[in-house]
């Protein structure tokens, strides 16, 4: 095997290891922030695997600016949800939100 494939191998291999870590931190985790830093990950992952398979340089800066506005977004929203909410626990939002709730007539 040539040195220059086992690299990519291994770059690939890096590249799914960081993309199942992100998504199992995504979809694991109660805690906002850690949602976030999760899809970041993700992101990342699709970056090095652009990097990995010699994608042109434009995909990979266009790749970057969507990460760095995934990010902005992100964080703004976590800020929204601190000051609406005062936490940044998935759970606390929705009994938050169910306890604002109407309740619904009976019929």
């Amino acid at each position: 095997m040539a040195p220059d494939t086992l690299v990519e191998r291994l770059e690939l291999a890096a590249t799914a290891v960081l993309l199942i870590v992100g998504v199992v931190i995504t979809l694991a985790s109660a805690n906002a922030v850690k949602r976030v830093c999760g899809l970041t990950l993700v992101v990342l992952a699709v970056l090095v695997a652009l990097a990995a398979v010699h994608a042109p340089q434009a995909a990979i800066m266009a790749g970057v600016a969507v990460a760095f506005a995934q990010m902005l977004i992100g964080a703004a929203v976590l800020v929204r949800l601190q000051e609406a909410y005062g936490v940044i626990e998935v759970a606390e939002f929705d009994a938050a939100d169910a306890k604002a709730e109407p309740a619904e007539p009976s019929a």
